[in-house]
């Protein structure tokens, strides 16, 4: 019977998870709440928080003071949806990221081609000079 209800978790890990989901780092979030990246750190490790702090946080993140006290999966992308335009997008991106492993596999292979073809244009300056060094050698 309890595996059909949502699973709630801490105001510390609803945080965290709404943080991600948003795509901010804690730095970011810390910037937005005027404290240190390490305040946000204790901020996602804490069970429960006062009144201020919750709201100050779920302004932050662009969400109601509920989300952040009592978030599910469900709840957080009707949140997320409801309290930002582009949260949509966001969440596609974290939810498939096989596209995105595809995408920078794609400009790492494009960068390693353009680094060796550059390594090959100092590989054959550099074996012009050997030949000409021998040349000179030579006479």
């Amino acid at each position: 019977m309890s595996a059909d209800l949502p699973k709630v978790y801490p105001v510390g890990s609803n945080i965290r998870r709404l943080r991600k989901i948003k795509g901010l780092s804690q730095q970011e979030l810390a910037d937005k709440l005027e404290i240190s990246r390490q305040g946000v750190g204790l901020l996602e490790q804490a069970q429960t928080l006062d009144e201020d702090k919750l709201k100050k946080v779920a302004e932050a993140l662009g969400v109601t003071v509920e989300a952040v006290e009592t978030l599910s999966e469900e709840q957080a992308i009707f949140q997320i949806n409801t309290m930002n335009d582009n949260a949509q997008a966001i969440f596609q991106y974290n939810a498939n990221p096989i596209e995105k492993i595809i995408e920078l596999s794609e400009r790492l292979l494009q960068a390693e081609k353009e680094k060796y073809k550059l390594l090959q244009e100092m590989l054959e300056v550099k074996s012009e000079q050997i030949e000409m060094l021998k040349d000179q050698l030579k006479k």
